[in-house]
């Protein structure tokens, strides 16, 4: 009998186990790499997926005429998560995670005959010139343009818009309604990574990002209106009311408030919501891609809590890019034909930074000389000296002045104010003053005026913030007290409600006929009478007269009176029509300053001195430089001239300070200070009865004064993209990638 052998039980258990160990170390790299190419495929994708949304939001925004302002809540979409408390949901404003971007305006035209649109992929006569807009078949499909840009371009009336939101925002409801009004807000729903919702807890609803291309405006009924289906009007303006509504894509609540809705206005905002999902695509992948990230402890896995919400960052980012302390180009200070002596003193009154439309801003100035006793200008020598705009606690902005040596920091010029009286001048005390009215603003709350230091380095200026330009000139006629005041005269040159300064030239006598002129005469006539020395001079031709027939009693042997004795205007002594000093008086005559005239700003209106049917109407009068003065023509200083030595010529020293009857003060010496104004001066041909009106400009920096500017601008506009992607339901950990991008505003208009 053979005897079978067989393996024992302990052979089968160790082959067993060595077949267990052997499998084991076999499967695990398997599996190992099985996962690695799966989560190096989803990083690849996440790559490959975040360039290609970089490239087309910057192309959106280089094709774009303007991007809307996107800080604040204008930028911002809400998103709801579940809370800490169980069953809660929390709602977060999430920044910057929305873009509207203006597209050019474009061709066709409106057919009025027909009441549409033209569309020029469509033409009546299709071997005729398809340039021809007349060619194009009316459309009554199109709502908005769809041809070429226009040329040069402006804003159009299409939109693109990128933004954050729930994959599905609403679900069909038990009762599996068709009808979008219906439906039900659909939860936030992340099955991967386990934080915020619990793992295989039904399909993901990630937030994913968007981008819709729609028409803003459209054409119905014969004219241009609103888009309804996406944009709500509450107050009948046709204008959209919730264009800036960070809420716009949650169910169930008012697109600006949040605040919750109910019946009609309910199924309204569902049918909205639908809309924009119908309008848009996902840019990102649908399944297994986050555009949020909650904020948890990565070696415990507890997630952070502000009380029941939990912390969110937004994975994806529209961010005006960040300019620090540029400092801003000068224009051109003094242009062909507005040349004048001295003029290297002069600043530029208008300054501009490489970038337009700053969402957020802070600009400062730093005064390279400081004047003192009005006149004589010493060395900043500490250049931490500023002047810089900050927004008080009522939201308001204004420049502060900041001394360091002394401690001072306080308001000198409110510039809200300045900007709500210049705009709405009746909805303010001062009218149509705004410089007057931002100073005394601030001055109500800082008496900054009683600061001699303050007062001594003023320099005010504003912005505008579309245009990326400060300017730190102002218009005279903004000068005054707000309260009414008659004109000079009855010649009705400028309306009661234009300040600028006036002065009446007076009876049209020739130094032989003017009786307040006669023979004989004496060293102090031109004081008195009818050539009083009031603030804005009296008369012109009777003090020419008076100083014609006196002048060898006045200055004895001075010189040949017709190249001395002048029909002048001294801008540094005349007031506003309401009799409120000037910054170039309160310069000269008041204690110090910075105030000098901006060249070329000036515009003087006269009485037309040549024969003609306009004789003695109203004319705008030429300037002239290095000659005489004809007829209707006028010579001005912008900035202080050498005076002569006048020890030398007269035997004495003037006054140091103007000085009223005073004849080198008066008659001498303002034909070499700024604001000397000079007219034709024949004694033959006085200037015909009326107003002479003189409206200019002002500005209190100088040469090298430094103007610097913190801001964000919208005209260049920053992307953050961070694609966060789940290999696998079983694998929580996501591949991330995060790349950055800039886009600048081509078609952008300054």
């Amino acid at each position: 009998m053979r005897k079978i052998r067989a393996f024992t039980l302990i052979e089968l258990i160790t082959v067993m186990a060595i077949t267990t160990i052997l499998l084991t170390i076999i499967t695990i790299p398997v599996v190992q790499s099985f996962n690695l190419s799966r989560a190096a495929q989803s990083y690849a994708l996440a790559q490959d997926r975040a360039r290609s949304i970089i490239n087309d939001v910057v192309k959106d925004i280089t094709n774009g005429s303007n991007v809307r302002d996107n800080s604040g809540a204008r930028g911002s979409v809400a998103v709801q998560v579940p809370g800490l408390a169980a069953n809660s949901i929390e709602t977060i404003l999430l920044d910057h995670t929305k873009l509207d971007i203006f597209q050019p305006a474009a061709a066709p035209s409106v057919d009025a005959v027909n009441g549409g649109l033209r569309n020029p992929n469509v033409l009546l006569n299709p071997a005729g010139d398809a340039q021809d807009e007349t060619n194009w078949k009316v459309d009554p499909t199109l709502r908005s343009p769809v041809g070429q840009p226009i040329i040069p371009v402006t804003q159009g009336f299409r939109l693109v818009r990128w933004f954050v939101s729930l994959n599905a925002p609403l679900r069909a409801p038990a009762s599996g309604s068709a009808d979008y009004r219906n439906w039900v807000p659909n939860p936030y729903n992340n099955p991967y990574d386990r934080l915020l919702t619990p793992r295989a807890s039904g399909r993901d609803n990630l937030f994913v990002l968007r981008r819709a291309e729609v028409p803003f405006r459209i054409y119905r009924g014969g004219a241009w209106v609103f888009n309804s289906d996406l944009f709500v009007d509450v107050d009948g303006d046709n204008q959209p009311d919730n264009i800036d509504g960070p809420y716009f894509m949650i169910p169930g609540v008012d697109d600006n408030t949040g605040v919750a809705l109910a019946g009609a206005a309910l199924q309204a905002k569902n049918l909205r919501i639908m809309n924009w999902i119908k309008a848009s695509r996902i840019v990102t992948d649908i399944d297994r891609f986050d555009s949020i990230a909650t904020v948890y402890n990565k070696n415990t896995r507890a997630i952070t809590y502000d009380g029941n919400r939990p912390r969110i960052n937004s994975l994806i980012t529209f961010q005006p890019t960040r300019i620090a302390n540029e400092s801003p180009d000068g224009q051109l200070a003094v242009r062909i034909g507005e040349e004048s002596t001295n003029l290297a003193q002069v600043g530029s009154d208008v300054f501009r930074t490489q970038y337009g439309a700053w969402a957020t801003s802070k600009v400062s100035v730093r005064p390279s000389q400081l004047v003192q006793n009005g006149i004589n200008p010493i060395a900043n020598v500490n250049d931490r000296i500023r002047l810089e705009t900050n927004r008080r606690a009522d939201g308001g902005v204004s420049i502060f002045y900041i001394n360091p040596v002394t401690g001072d920091n306080l308001e000198v010029f409110d510039v809200s104010a300045y900007e709500q009286s210049a705009a709405f001048p009746a909805a303010t005390g001062f009218g149509a003053h705004p410089f007057s009215y931002g100073m005394f603003e601030a001055n109500n709350r800082s008496n900054w005026m009683s600061n001699a230091n303050a007062m001594r380095d003023f320099i005010p200026f504003t912005y505008s913030r579309r245009r990326g330009s400060v300017r730190s000139s102002f218009a005279v006629t903004e000068v005054g007290f707000g309260a009414p005041f008659t004109s000079p005269s009855s010649s009705g040159f400028t309306s009661p409600e234009d300040n600028r300064p006036e002065v009446f030239v007076g009876p049209a006598f020739t130094p032989a006929t003017d009786p307040a002129a006669v023979i004989p005469g004496s060293a102090t006539r031109w004081q008195g009478g009818t050539t009083t020395p009031a603030e804005n001079f009296g008369q012109i031709n009777t003090r020419f007269n008076v100083l014609w027939n006196d002048w060898d009693l006045i200055f004895p042997g001075l010189g040949n009176k017709q190249d001395l004795v002048k029909r002048f205007i001294d801008l540094r002594r005349m007031l506003t029509k309401d009799t409120m000093t000037t910054p170039i008086y309160e310069n000269q005559f008041a204690g110090g300053g910075r105030a000098r005239l901006v060249p070329g700003s000036e515009i003087i209106i006269g009485p037309d001195q040549k024969a003609g049917t306009n004789f003695g109407r109203p004319v705008r009068y030429t300037r002239v430089s290095g000659q005489s003065v004809g007829p209707n023509e006028y010579k001005i200083n912008y900035v202080d001239q050498p005076e002569p030595d006048w020890n030398a010529i007269l035997g004495a020293a003037p006054p140091a300070a103007y000085t009223l009857n005073n004849a080198i003060s008066m008659i001498l010496q303002p034909r070499y200070k700024e604001g000397y104004v000079e007219f034709q001066s024949d004694p033959s041909k006085p200037i015909p009865p009326g107003n002479i009106s003189i409206f200019y400009r002002f500005q209190h920096n100088e040469t090298n004064d430094i103007f610097a500017v913190d801001y964000e601008t919208q005209q260049l506009m920053g992307v953050n993209i961070t694609v966060l992607t789940f290999a696998s339901q079983v694998s929580p950990n996501p591949q991330q990638v995060t790349l950055r991008g800039s886009g600048t505003v081509r078609n952008f208009l300054r």
